[in-house]
């Protein structure tokens, strides 16, 4: 998506979604566009910034890597730094399946939350169609992931804030 042609009403927008998504995921921190934008038309990426501490916390799971602090790549999932288990056993299979799940839910969340909203504040590619963000990755706020990965056109973070 040419991301010079997003408004400052349509990262409100963003903003806004994410934020009554951290209503019910506190770990969700804010978010950035991705720096592969510019390689798709239709299609809007963003990194959601989460604090892995309060992941931990929220679901009750000891981190068991800290390589978390240090990753200049976004994880597919939030679920990286807790232990799965052994490739190729029950244990990492319901692992696997829960992360991408709870993955899944916070998609949808933001879709839900950005359908919500008034139309100056959805993104669209030109069509009349709403161009939901998808959630590419998940980085930690304050990492060498974000300067690796962040866009060329806006080049910032965008927190959620207290609004």
């Amino acid at each position: 998506m040419d991301l010079e042609l997003l408004t400052k009403e349509q990262i409100r927008g963003i903003q806004l979604a994410l934020k009554a998504c951290s209503k019910e995921y506190p770990f969700i921190k804010g978010f950035f566009l991705e720096k592969d934008n510019v390689n798709y038309k239709t299609v809007l990426f963003i990194v959601l910034l989460v604090d892995y501490e309060l992941v931990s916390k929220f679901y009750n799971r000891e981190i068991n890597y800290r390589g978390y602090l240090r990753n200049t790549d976004t994880y597919n999932t939030f679920g990286i730094p807790f232990e799965w288990g052994e490739p190729s056993t029950k244990e990492y299979k319901f692992n696997l399946d829960f992360w991408s799940n709870e993955k899944s839910k916070v998609q949808d969340l933001l879709e839900l939350f950005i359908n919500a909203l008034p139309e100056k504040y959805k993104c669209s590619t030109g069509s009349l169609r709403v161009t939901i963000p998808h959630i590419q990755g998940y980085c930690q706020i304050g990492t060498p992931c974000v300067d690796n990965n962040i866009d060329d056109v806006y080049g910032k973070v965008f927190l959620l804030g207290k609004d």
